[in-house]
């Protein structure tokens, strides 16, 4: 591995872009097709199937795909060729603001999120919110984590024991 030049500076970014500013063209695209869905009796791998073949046909779609496509292939060579604690952070980040610089540039808007998670503090938190194990469930865990049982074909036998097949059958 070489040390992350020009070149890779370049590549970097290309990869960034060509990832990022393909998703939101990819997202837009998507969201044109109206998805079919199978009734009660059809089969659903075969309406899967269309609306598949259908996206491809539409070049909004065909094009950003094959140009994020390209940008995965290049990815690989990079990951390849340039360190990968360089290559990995680096494109991520510029593929997030090449997403988000992209989406706005053609029209996308900023979705809040409608999930709210509340994070109790020390003194909101308690132990006794996490219920005890039953005795079943310790019992459970005891017989999975126990020494392991010898199956009969594991069982050494003693010096002096007879095996349990006849060694000399002729005699």
């Amino acid at each position: 591995m070489s040390h992350c030049g020009a070149n890779c500076i370049l590549s970097i970014t290309v990869v960034g872009f060509l990832w990022g500013a393909t998703n939101p063209f990819l997202r837009a695209a998507s969201r044109c097709h109206s998805i079919e869905k199978g009734g009660e009796g059809e089969n659903n791998l075969i309406t899967i199937l269309t609306n598949f073949f259908k996206s491809f046909l539409d070049w909004r779609f065909t094009v950003p795909f094959l140009l994020n496509q390209s940008g995965s292939i290049l990815f690989n060579v990079l990951v390849i060729s340039f360190p990968v604690t360089v290559v990995v952070p680096c494109v991520n980040a510029i593929q997030f603001v090449a997403t988000f610089v992209v989406g706005r540039l053609i029209g996308e808007k900023l979705e809040s999120s409608s999930i709210t998670q509340k994070i109790p503090s020390a003194e909101e938190s308690n132990e006794s919110s996490i219920p005890p194990l039953s005795g079943a469930v310790v019992d459970q865990i005891a017989e999975i984590y126990a020494e392991p049982q010898l199956r009969a074909s594991q069982i050494q036998l003693d010096k002096n024991a007879e095996p349990p097949w006849d060694p000399d059958p002729k005699a």
